[in-house]
């Protein structure tokens, strides 16, 4: 018999719905894989770092609450970088009867998220200004041939690739 995994919990505020299905999907595979160590537990709310501190319960003092998120958009606002730190600062730093203090660190993930999806399956470099540059490498990589955009691939695809075999993962072992 092996012996029990150290539990391991994970705080985190996500921009989208698929960070937060790839971190579910990152845990299912972390639970389920028996050379793995640790045990992860994930609390994951799609929202701002500020209301994530108002609605979460975290008991831990030592905590740290990491928000994931991207600018894929060339619409984006340029200042929402700096909104986005500014609020992490507020979400720490604030003190009241339903916030608690957290200690929050950016998971930035690259210009889009879904580029840590087509690392899994391929090796891809360069630089690449938008999602338009490599949704043909993200299409290919995983035959994606009736998907035909990314919104498609976001509501549809994603989860049907989470739910299969077909989205690989480098064993990750936490400290």
């Amino acid at each position: 018999m092996s012996a029990p995994k150290r539990p391991y919990n994970l705080y985190t505020s996500v921009d989208g719905y698929t960070e937060m299905w790839y971190l579910e999907w990152l845990r299912n595979k972390i639970n389920a894989n028996p050379d793995s160590n640790r045990r992860l537990a994930l609390v994951c709310k799609k929202c701002d770092p500020l209301d994530f501190a108002k609605r979460a319960n975290i008991l831990d003092k030592k905590a740290i609450v990491y928000h994931v998120g991207d600018f894929e958009d060339k619409k984006t606002d340029p200042h929402r970088f700096t909104k986005l730190l500014d609020e992490m600062r507020k979400a720490e730093t604030t003190a009241g009867p339903k916030l608690k203090k957290f200690n929050y660190s950016l998971a930035y993930s690259n210009l889009s998220f879904d580029l840590w999806v087509l690392l899994h399956q391929k090796d891809f470099f360069g630089s690449h200004t938008y999602i338009d540059n490599y949704w043909s490498a993200l299409k290919s990589a995983y035959e994606l041939t009736t998907v035909q955009s990314l919104k498609e691939f976001k509501t549809v695809a994603f989860i049907k690739l989470t739910a299969s075999s077909k989205l690989l993962f480098p064993l990750a072992l936490l400290p």
